[in-house]
């Protein structure tokens, strides 16, 4: 007998489950839910949770506590869009489960989450059901703008895009030009790892960029508003609010802990690029210690 084509879908859908559950990454379940973390957003602390599940645990009358260590937040932080995609990638049967059994809830309750398709934030939802954290720190809606050059986050004022460092004749600094060769060979290294696994199902390096740098994440932190970044790429002058360079969001409160689980699967996920970009920093903090900034320096 022929078997309905319906039928061997869902079938084929629980096999996926199955063998995904088998292999989820200890980082990657929620620790109020115990499942698989969907729409994850990360605490000021470091830790992740599901959406949902910190805003269920969101105390409406005093300081919300991070239901790991304890630690007082204040803000409603929006969707980390890396760890987002990361994980539809990693675990599509999964994830797009737990997508029907939010939905579900979601339609009962009459309120929804926002959705994140591809690369852009883009809510299907009225304004009037929509979660999404405090209006004074909403993160940017609209498309990021890919032409945007390497910058550095700044507090206070928009992002000023810097240039590649280019060689020039008459530069004496030999220090200088030793480091750019090292740094070259580095990335030409980092390069030829990645292009060979551009055109599989796995994660790549190309999943989890530093929104300033665009290189890999390295000591991850993840600002209010969702992006991710380098915690070396960050700086903050004084008495003055950190601002997101890529939706120029200002971030409440001090510099966010690094998040050591998703730090924890990187170092994991891609060892050699790891310590390259380890060994690069390294390097740098050799050559220039003065201009090393004192965040990255702790981290190193």
């Amino acid at each position: 007998m022929e078997v309905p084509y319906n039928f061997k879908e869902e079938v084929g859908d629980e096999s996926d489950e199955d063998d995904e559950s088998g292999k989820i990454n200890e980082a990657f379940i929620c620790c109020i839910c115990r499942d698989l973390l969907y729409k994850p957003v990360v605490l000021a602390c470091g830790h992740i949770s599901c959406f949902w599940c910190v805003h269920k645990s969101m105390n409406g009358m005093h300081k919300s506590r991070c239901p790991i260590c304890r630690n007082h937040y204040y803000h409603f932080p929006f969707i980390c869009q890396t760890l987002h995609l990361v994980l539809l990638k990693m675990y599509p049967a999964i994830y797009k489960k737990r997508e029907n059994q939010t939905l579900e809830e979601e339609n009962k309750m009459g309120y929804f989450s926002p959705q994140i398709n591809g690369s852009d934030y883009v809510s299907s939802q009225s304004e009037e059901t929509r979660i999404n954290p405090s209006d004074a720190f909403q993160p940017c809606i609209s498309d990021a703008e890919p032409s945007l050059g390497l910058c550095s986050v700044k507090a206070g004022g928009p992002a000023e895009r810097t240039e590649p460092v280019q060689y020039r004749s008459g530069c004496q600094d030999m220090g200088l030009l030793n480091l750019l060769d090292r740094r070259n060979d580095i990335i030409t290294a980092t390069n030829d790892t990645t292009s060979e696994d551009r055109n599989s199902n796995e994660v790549s390096v190309d999943d989890v960029l530093c929104a300033s740098c665009n290189r890999m994440l390295f000591r991850p932190i993840v600002l209010n508003c969702g992006h991710a970044f380098c915690v070396c790429c960050i700086g903050l002058k004084t008495n003055e609010m950190l601002k997101c360079e890529v939706c120029q969001s200002p971030h409440p409160g001090d510099i966010p802990k690094v998040c050591l689980e998703f730090d924890h699967f990187l170092e994991e996920q891609f060892p050699k690029e790891y310590g390259l970009r380890r060994a690069t920093l390294q390097m740098k903090q050799e050559e220039f210690p003065s201009e090393t900034r004192s965040t990255c320096t702790l981290f190193i």
